[in-house]
C-alpha cells in the first residue's frame, strides 16, 4: 500500500515537472494610455505573449511600424493578445489623429528608452520618420536590465 502511494506521488511529481518545463512562456501586459504605452519597452522571449489593454478612452489599433502585424480595433477597456516570435518587427505604434505635443512622438535616438516630441521632422525610432500623433512602443529580446540600487 505504501509503495503504491509513493509510486503515485513520484509519478505526479514527474508529470508536474514536465508540465512546468513545457509552459515556460510568459504573458506581459502593455497598457495603452492617452499618450504612452506602459511599459514602453517589453523585454520578452520567443513564444511569450503581449496583451495590449486600451485605457485611452478612445478606440485605437496597435500595429508594427512595418505593417507585418496589428491588433484589431480596440474600444476603451478592450484587450488583444499577440504571440511574440523571434525575428518579428519589434517596434509598434498607435496613432492619435489630430493630436500632437510633448510625449506623443517617438524619440530620435532609435533606442526606445524615452519618448520626446519630434515635431521638427527629425528621424524617429528605427530610422523611420516620426509623425505627429504617433505613440511608439518596443519589444526587446535582450535580458531585462538590472535595476541599480543605491
Amino acid at each position: 500500500m505504501l509503495n503504491k502511494i509513493l509510486m503515485r506521488a513520484a509519478f505526479t511529481a514527474a508529470a508536474l515537472t514536465v508540465t512546468a518545463g513545457a509552459s515556460s512562456a510568459e504573458n506581459y501586459r502593455v497598457l495603452m494610455m492617452d499618450y504612452a504605452f506602459f511599459p514602453d519597452i517589453s523585454y520578452v522571449q520567443d513564444g511569450d505573449t503581449l496583451t495590449f489593454v486600451n485605457m485611452s478612452g478612445i478606440t485605437r489599433t496597435i500595429a508594427s511600424r512595418d505593417g507585418s502585424w496589428a491588433t484589431p480595433e480596440l474600444i476603451d477597456g478592450a484587450e488583444a493578445t499577440i504571440t511574440v516570435e523571434k525575428g518579428m518587427f519589434n517596434t509598434y505604434q498607435t496613432r492619435i489623429d489630430g493630436v500632437g505635443g510633448a510625449g506623443v512622438i517617438a524619440n530620435s535616438t532609435g533606442t526606445g528608452d524615452n519618448v520626446t516630441d519630434v515635431t521638427d521632422g527629425s528621424t524617429g525610432i528605427d530610422g523611420q520618420d516620426a509623425e505627429e500623433g504617433t505613440i511608439i512602443g518596443k519589444i526587446n529580446f535582450a535580458e531585462t536590465p538590472a535595476i541599480q540600487t543605491n
